[in-house]
C-alpha cells in the first residue's frame, strides 16, 4: 500500500497537480463517493449537531465518512473503529477524526471536507487552521478539542512520548489534487519543520517519515477505494509440520507452524492480513496481558496455553517431501494455524 499513500504526501505533489481543471463528472464522482462513504461508515459515526431532518445533513455525514476512511485507510484499524474515531462538531478545534493504532504505532489526525461540486481546492485559510489545530495537538492542549477527542488523551500523549510513533497529518476532501502553489509550498515546509525538528535523518523513504502531511483528493479516494476492493495476500512456501486433512463440512488442514514464518507474514503484508470483521484492535485485558507474558518468558508454553488462528483462503497448492502437487482450485479451505494471536504478540 506504500504507493498509493505516497501519492497523497504534499512532499510528492507539485502545483501542476492542481493546475488542471477539474473533470465534467467532478460532481457525479463526489456524490458516488459521499455515498460509498456513509453506506460503509454513517452508522457508527455519531450524530451530534447533524439531525437528518436538516437541510444539509447528507453532506455533513458525508464529511464525516470521509474522515472516518482516511482513518481506516491510513491508520490500518476496522471500520467501526475508523467511526468512532470522527470528532466533527462545532468545537472540534479544526479537527474532524483522529484515531491512535497502538499496534501499529500510528496515529492519523484528519480535517474532511465534502465538495458537492467535486471541483474544489484547499484555502490557505483551511490549511492554517489545520495546522494551528495539530500543533495544539503536539503542545497536549486538548481542551481547545471535541470531547471525543478528549476522551483518548491519555492515548495521544502516549504516542507524542515515544519516538515509535508515527503522526499522519491529513487534510481529505472530494475536490481536485494537490493545492495551490503558495499553500503547496507552506505544507512541504510544515512537514519538513516537523522532522528536523525530530531529528529524522536525511534520505530517509517518505512513508517512513515521523510526522507526514498528506493532502487526499477525490481521485486518491477513488484509488484508496479501488485498491481495498481487489487487494489480496499471497502467502507461499509456508511449511506445516504435523499435518492432517479433514474433509466436512468443508476441506480443512490443520498442523503447526513456526513463529517466525508468522513473524514473516506480519512484517510483509500487516494487517492486511485480517479481514473487515477482525477487530484489528484488541483492548488491553489481564488474558492480552498473559499472552505477551507467556510468548516472552514461556514460549516453550505458548503452544499449550493459546489457541491456533484460521486461515482462510480461495486456493491452496501442497507439495509434500516427494513434490507431489495438487490444487484445491477456487475453494473455501480453512488452514487452522496461528493468526491473530500472532498479530497481538508481535505488536510487544
Amino acid at each position: 500500500m506504500d504507493k498509493d499513500i505516497i501519492m497523497a504526501l504534499v512532499s510528492t505533489l507539485s502545483p501542476e497537480d492542481n493546475i488542471a481543471p477539474a473533470a465534467a463528472t467532478s460532481a457525479v464522482i463526489a456524490k458516488r463517493i459521499g455515498n460509498a462513504l456513509r453506506e460503509r461508515f454513517e452508522g457508527d459515526i455519531h450524530k451530534r449537531e447533524c439531525s437528518s431532518e436538516q437541510s444539509d445533513y447528507d453532506v455533513k455525514m458525508a464529511s464525516r465518512a470521509i474522515g472516518a476512511f482516511c482513518v481506516f485507510h491510513l491508520g490500518n484499524t476496522d471500520e467501526k473503529a475508523a467511526s468512532l474515531s470522527v470528532c466533527d462538531s462545532s468545537s472540534d478545534g479544526g479537527i474532524d477524526a483522529i484515531h491512535v493504532n497502538h499496534s501499529e504505532k500510528t496515529v492519523v489526525v484528519v480535517q474532511a471536507k465534502f465538495n458537492q461540486a467535486g471541483n474544489s481546492t484547499w484555502s490557505i485559510a483551511d490549511f492554517l487552521r489545520f495546522k494551528d489545530a495539530c500543533e495544539y495537538l503536539q503542545q497536549d492542549e486538548y481542551v481547545k478539542f471535541d470531547a471525543i477527542l478528549q476522551a483518548i488523551s491519555s492515548d495521544i500523549s502516549t504516542a507524542l512520548n515515544s519516538m515509535d510513533y508515527t503522526f499522519k497529518f491529513v487534510m481529505a476532501h472530494t475536490g481536485k489534487r494537490g493545492a495551490a502553489s503558495e499553500i503547496l509550498t507552506d505544507m512541504q515546509k510544515w512537514q519538513n519543520a516537523m522532522n528536523v525538528a525530530a531529528f529524522v535523518p536525511e534520505g530517509i523513504p517518505e512513508v517512513e517519515l515521523p510526522f507526514q502531511v498528506h493532502l487526499v483528493s477525490a481521485e486518491d479516494i477513488v484509488d484508496w477505494l479501488k485498491i481495498q476492493s481487489s487487494e489480496t495476500v499471497d502467502l507461499t512456501d509456508v511449511e506445516i509440520e504435523e499435518y492432517g486433512k479433514i474433509n466436512c463440512p468443508m476441506p480443512a488442514f490443520y498442523g503447526v507452524v513456526s513463529g517466525d514464518q508468522i513473524s514473516d507474514w506480519w512484517l510483509e503484508h500487516s494487517s492486511k492480513l485480517f479481514t473487515k470483521n477482525i477487530r484489528n484492535l484488541l483492548d488491553k485485558s489481564d488474558v492480552n496481558d498473559s499472552i505477551r507474558e507467556t510468548a516472552q518468558y514461556n514460549p516453550e508454553n505458548f503452544w499449550y496455553y493459546n489457541n491456533g488462528v484460521t486461515v482462510l483462503v480461495r486456493g491452496l497448492s501442497l507439495t509434500d517431501a516427494t513434490q507431489t502437487e495438487s490444487v484445491l482450485g477456487d475453494v473455501l479451505v480453512s488452514m487452522i494455524l496461528v493468526l491473530l494471536m500472532a498479530h497481538r504478540l508481535l505488536a510487544i
